[in-house]
């Protein structure tokens, strides 16, 4: 759970966004195909992805790109690819692209970038219920109704329960009693095709439930709290991760 200060018309609001480990693979290792001076001058392209489009020169392939330093210079970038912009991701300096595997070695060759593979991100921990039980040994029940916040006069006021922002595969709202009318956004953030309205998963309406359900014998972690439905996952549990990127660049605009 992560937490930004955002200003608004009605003064400081907290927004607290649930977001799932998500299963994207790091390079545990640089390579360079620049020279061996300014750090910033060398792009580096995650292992294996230049052997894998040597395999498959003529598959589309999907990147995310970022400058090491400096501007992005896109317009080289487009004329040397061939590609196609999907996304521009302010949040990072940088954009999704989609581009022929033959195109990848081209664009490694521009200096300054670094060039990673826009992953699949899977779901993982989908097997967990619960009986309550967390709620006790976690002592998060006794901030459900406890005045903890004093207002200008002195006395104790309830503290205003934070908006939770998820980033899943959606959050069914037609949960009344789960929810109760609190889910107040639902943004559809993912690029993949296989996605239904609402949550054709299951599991974003899962973690919402954790965080914020209200049902009976069911209630989550913050049972006033609204709801912010960042939809980044298709029905299969598979996101892209700039749309990932994309979600965390909601939250931080808005």
């Amino acid at each position: 759970v992560c937490s930004s200060d955002l200003k608004g018309g009605r003064g400081l609001v907290t927004m607290m966004a649930a977001v799932l480990v998500l299963g994207i693979p790091l390079a545990a290792s640089a390579g360079s195909n620049g020279s061996n001076g300014d750090s910033t001058q060398q792009t580096y392209v995650s292992p294996g992805m230049l052997i894998q489009a040597d395999k498959h020169p003529n598959k589309t392939i999907h990147v995310i790109v970022t400058s090491n330093g400096g501007k992005l210079p896109k317009s080289q970038i487009l004329d040397l690819t061939l590609g196609s912009v999907d996304r521009k991701l302010g949040l990072i300096d940088g954009i999704s692209l989609d581009l022929r595997a033959n195109r990848l070695a081209q664009l490694a060759k521009i200096p300054g970038l670094t060039i990673t593979p826009d992953a699949p991100a899977h779901l993982t921990g989908q097997t967990y219920t619960s009986k309550q039980l967390w709620v006790a040994n976690t002592g998060i029940d006794k901030l459900w109704n406890a005045p903890v916040a004093p207002n200008s006069t002195n006395t104790q006021s309830d503290l205003m329960a934070p908006t939770i922002a998820v980033v899943d595969s959606g959050v069914d709202a037609s949960k009344v009693a789960d929810f109760g009318g609190r889910v107040v956004q639902q943004v559809n953030l993912t690029t993949l095709p296989n996605n239904s309205p609402g949550d054709g998963r299951g599991h974003g309406t899962f973690v919402a439930g954790i965080a914020s359900g209200q049902a009976p014998g069911y209630a989550g972690a913050s049972p006033r709290s609204n709801i912010v439905s960042l939809d980044v996952m298709d029905d299969t549990g598979t996101a892209r991760t700039s749309d990932v990127i994309a979600a965390a660049q909601w939250i931080l605009a808005n």
